[in-house]
């Protein structure tokens, strides 16, 4: 009878468990999604459990399962959960990038008991932490990082060389080594020098304790491959099964490795702009104010970013390295293109590549993507689904009626995507052509992924990138590879990891050729007749080491120099590579001068000075303003008489009468009764012009540098010239058309702008002019088209000037109204359109912000009955008067100021007591205001776009000369008050009625254009505008 019980029991027990799988199992069929027939309990995962597939590539088997070829999405089932699979590239990008915030969250999860560095970094966190973190250690991946990190890159790149050469002596004798080792154990000894500053020596000791730690992480085995699966397919279950993403051994030893170091940055006060900086910030912050809430106050949250970054770090650089090494092997032709490429570089930059010209190897870059393409390290990406209250789920319409639910998991098969003929012909051979510029162009961008998109795209992947084409040069210098009897035929991917890594060892034999070596051995002798210009460039040569050592011979810290080179610390403003305002921001922000108040560098041969204190600052810009009287650019008064006369340019006996006449434009009286009335013409075409744009649409992706510059100059026409210009009516503006004419580089403006800005003795002999013949033209027909009629403009009050000056004076010269009126339109397009832009663009990154603005302005333009902001409520909403504050930091309207020291003291103007130091008449001095401005010192997280800085309570705590986004000093931009509520009013008016947000077609970083003066965007800024009235 006992016996009988406890068998209804147990068939009764497996009844239910039967009906409730069945009952999971039909969940997407009741919902009329495509599915895979699952299996009994195990769902979709069988292959997984039978250690077939790992679950990754059965993913991209799901998504080749020709049943399924012409569906947008695939159901499935892990064990019992339903789960998507994403074929489609629009659902793609809707979860990846356009509803990034209904899925911001991986599925996957680590046990936050048992494995607090597993369930804390930043692979794994969830919202909001994950947002916090990623801004936080953003800053450490930004290109300016980059290449400060990449002399210590060439140092490992110098250790792979000699690894290399160690082992392989020369061609008399085969090297069969694994690439996957070696590959893994420079990038290894890469990431820990470059984010810890922690030397690793896996090149060098096979047994390497950072390298061993770091490969058991990965390693494949039946109880990590247990692990790998709940973590990332029964997340639910982690803490039950006490699931680890790193094992306890990697666990401690990172553990210790990491607090040791960060405790020696504290102690030592060591800056090197790394990974540890970042994390000890943010452990001193914690510490300050011990009652608020810190992340860093998590226990091993700090370690736990670490210890990601460094298995993430040399995991992906090393398979994208070896791998590649195993396809060159297999086609020696395109091994042997490549190998042409560097090794003409390595010619040219003498053996060590520098970072520019790494970056700019066309062919390197096409074999690197193409490895990518074929071998993505990570072959998925998860994302859960979460539902935002009060507003509907989301739909998988038109392509099924089915709504998707909270804690749905939906999974990306790269892999699969990545080798779909549909985008990729012939996906399985090797083919770098597929990236040639040209071909570029055809990729959809849905279908090439191999560090994901969007927000959760892999953060350090330009690091990656870098680390595996240097890799890859030092390899392929004085060797190459090629096939042998333990090089696998056919590709098998290992089942019990999962990341994509070989079933065996990746093993080619390795041949020194000595290819670079021997050709530098090659020399060829001179002939006589070359003494001379030897000689010639030794002379030139010491009379530059003269020149260079100016600043040590006074004492002063400096910024060395080679002593080859002529352009001193120009080389890459000359070359295009940097805009202005970088080339001034990396001066001043260079570790060598970081604790300076002032030091020297050179323009050109010329010492000059970059002023990094903020009391020096206010010294040279007001409080010894009369030493300090003009800009060092001056243009050549007697070929170039107007761009002599202009504001900016004018030396000060003029300048002083022209800024008193011309201030007269700009009194709040003024700008109030004449100006205002004028800007809300320009801001109702501005209105009437996105309308057109957007059409009949809702949403439309636009891009900003149009828009932007057809407003200004729209202003600057209506208020300077009594021009009604209606650039955004007609969209063409003549003022914009001649601005950008006179903007577009030629090999003769780069000269004659080199010359007024850094040799302005030598603007005489270059003929250097300001403005073109063709602007100059335009310019004074403007001038001479103006009515009498239009009075309290600027060329009206020029006309007065000249009526009451004696007719030798020198406003009385027919091209000083001409003069000004083409300084201010060039100052207006440059200036004001990028910076309002630059806002739109940091709003649109920052929802929230741009949402509490909207509200501020909702409410502003309602109170109006004519739906306008009036002078009064434009200058004082304190909101936005914060958003355009910050945006001012971020990209202030003038980079970089300076002036020449005009002092008549025979000895020049002493530093003292802040500098023991002279200024001798002559010499130019910087200040770096973008430098300022984003100065950790001063501004925490000063890359991260946050107007509570500027909150009322917070501004006295702003260290005076730290904020100058126009200049200051009696020389501070005379038509700043203007400037700023252009900026207002612009960003309100397009606010008012419509919603901007990123797109796939956004940049995800702001790259100054090196070929223009002021701060501008090189790439075009798109974002998508919504109709939503506020």
């Amino acid at each position: 009878m006992i016996l009988t019980a406890i068998l209804v029991a147990i068939v009764g027990a497996l009844s239910a468990i039967y009906m409730w799988f069945q009952q999971r199992h039909s969940y997407w069929k009741r919902n009329g999604v495509p599915y895979i027939e699952p299996t009994l309990i195990l769902g979709n995962t069988l292959t997984v459990f039978k250690q077939k597939s790992s679950f990754g590539l059965h993913i991209s088997e799901i998504y080749n399962d020709p049943r399924m070829k012409d569906e947008a999405a695939v159901g499935i089932y892990v064990i019992n959960q339903p789960a998507l699979v994403l074929r489609e590239p629009e659902l793609i990008k809707s979860a990846l990038i356009k509803d990034f915030n209904r899925f911001s969250n991986r599925y996957g999860r680590s046990d936050p008991h048992g494995d607090t560095l597993g369930s804390q970094n930043l692979f794994f966190v969830r919202n909001p932490e994950w947002k916090e973190i990623r801004t936080k250690l953003t800053p450490v991946f930004t290109s300016g990082k980059l290449k400060a990190m990449y002399p210590l890159m060439q140092e490992i790149a110098a250790d792979l060389e000699s690894h290399l050469a160690r082992h392989n002596p020369g061609q008399t004798e085969k090297y069969i080594s694994d690439l996957k080792d070696i590959c893994s154990r420079f990038t290894m000894d890469s990431i820990s020098a470059i984010a810890f500053g922690v030397n690793a020596d896996s090149l060098q000791n096979p047994k390497g304790e950072f390298y061993e730690q770091g490969r058991k992480v990965l390693t494949a085995t039946l109880l990590r491959s247990k692990d790998f699966f709940v973590a990332f397919f029964l997340p639910k279950l982690v803490s039950l099964f006490r699931i680890r993403f790193f094992t306890r051994e990697y666990s401690d030893f990172i553990r210790n490795t990491i607090n040791h170091v960060m405790d020696e940055r504290e102690r030592t006060a060591t800056i090197r702009n790394d990974l540890i900086d970042v994390l000890v910030g943010l452990r001193k912050e914690a510490a300050e104010d011990p009652t608020k809430p810190h992340l860093a106050r998590k226990k091993d949250f700090l370690v736990a970013q670490a210890g990601v970054f460094v298995t993430a770090g040399f995991e992906t650089s090393s398979s994208a390295m070896s791998f590649g090494l195993m396809e060159l092997a297999k086609q020696p032709e395109l091994q042997k293109r490549l190998r042409n490429e560097i090794h003409e570089a390595l010619l040219k930059d003498g053996g060590k590549l520098t970072y520019e010209t790494i970056t700019s190897l066309e062919y390197l870059g096409m074999v690197v993507d193409e490895v990518l393409r074929m071998y993505p390290v990570l072959p998925f990406l998860d994302r859960e689904y979460m539902s935002i209250k009060g507003t509907p789920d989301l739909s998988l319409k038109p392509y099924y009626d089915y709504t998707l639910e909270a804690g749905i998991p939906v999974f990306i098969p790269v892999y699969g995507l990545q080798r779909d003929p549909k985008y990729w012909r012939n996906p399985n051979e090797f083919d770098p052509e597929r990236f040639s510029p040209e071909n570029r162009k055809t990729i959809n961008a849905m279908a090439y992924q191999p560090f994901g998109l969007g927000p959760h795209n892999c953060i350090g992947s330009r690091i990656g990138l870098l680390q595996a084409k240097l890799g890859l040069v030092h390899f392929l210098k004085n060797h190459y590879v090629r096939t042998c009897s333990e090089t696998v035929e056919d590709i098998e991917f290992d089942p019990n990891t999962f990341v994509l890594q070989l079933k065996k060892g990746l093993y080619l034999e390795i041949v020194n050729d000595k290819l670079y070596d021997d050709s530098t051995k090659n020399f060829v002798m001179l002939p006589l007749w070359m003494y001379l210009l030897v000689l010639i460039a030794l002379i030139s040569y010491l009379r530059l080491l003269h020149s260079y050592r100016y600043f040590r011979r006074h004492n002063l810290p400096y910024l060395p120099v080679s002593f080859w080179t002529p352009l001193g610390h120009l080389k890459k403003l000359l070359f295009l590579r940097i805009s202005f305002g970088d080339l001034f921001e990396n001066i001043y922000a260079n570790e060598r001068i970081s604790e300076e108040k002032c030091a020297g560098f050179f323009i050109f041969q010329t010492p000059a000075l970059i002023i990094r204190d903020p009391k020096l600052i206010h010294l040279v810009l007001i409080k010894q303003f009369d030493s300090f009287l003009n800009r060092y650019e001056a243009a050549d008064a007697v070929n170039d008489v107007m761009g002599s006369l202009t504001l900016p340019l004018a030396k000060y006996h003029h300048w002083r009468e022209s800024r008193q006449c011309m201030s007269q434009l700009f009194t709040s009286g003024r700008m109030k009764n004449h100006m205002y009335p004028l800007l809300q013409q320009v801001l109702q075409d501005l209105e009437q012009h996105l309308q057109r744009k957007m059409g009949a649409e809702t949403q439309r992706v636009l891009p900003l540098s149009e828009m932007c510059q057809l407003y200004t100059t729209d202003v600057t026409g209506k208020l300077f010239y009594s021009s009604d210009v209606g650039g955004l009516r007609y969209s063409y503006s003549p003022l914009r058309h001649e601005a950008k004419k006179l903007f577009k580089p030629s090999l003769m403006k780069v000269l004659h702008f080199m010359s007024i800005f850094f040799l302005p003795h030598w603007a005489a002999y270059w003929r250097a002019k300001v403005f073109s013949k063709q602007y100059s033209k335009f310019m004074r027909q403007l001038v001479s088209r103006h009515s009498d009629h239009h009075q309290g403009d600027l060329i009206h009050l020029l006309k007065q000037l000249q009526l009451n000056r004696p007719h030798n004076h020198y406003v009385q010269h027919p091209d000083f109204i001409a003069s000004q009126a083409g300084i201010i339109l060039l100052a207006g397009f440059e200036t004001s359109s990028a910076l309002l832009g630059f806002t739109l663009y940091e709003l649109a990154k920052q929802p929230l912000l741009q949402q509490r603005l909207r509200e501020e302005l909702g409410k502003a333009f309602r109170e109006d009955s004519h739906s306008k902001l009036s002078y009064e409520m434009a200058v004082s909403l304190p909101y936005l008067k914060m958003i355009c504050l910050e945006a001012l930091r971020l990209y202030p309207a003038a980079a970089f100021i300076n002036r020449e020291c005009t002092t008549n003291q025979s000895e020049g103007f002493s530093l003292q007591p802040h500098v023991d130091f002279v200024i001798p008449a002559g010499m130019p001095a910087y200040i770096s205001i973008l430098g300022l401005h984003r100065d950790a010192k001063y501004w925490p997280n000063p890359l991260h776009f946050d107007p509570e800085r500027f909150a009322p309570e917070r501004l006295e705590s702003i260290v005076p000369m730290t904020y100058i986004p126009f200049g200051a000093g009696p020389h501070g931009c005379i038509g700043s008050r203007l400037g700023m509520l252009q900026l207002k009013l612009g960003v309100a008016q397009i606010l008012r009625l419509h919603r901007v947000e990123i797109c796939e077609k956004t940049v995800p970083n702001i790259r100054f254009n090196p070929k223009t003066f002021m701060l501008e965007s090189m790439d075009e800024i798109y974002l998508r505008f919504c109709r939503d009235p506020c």
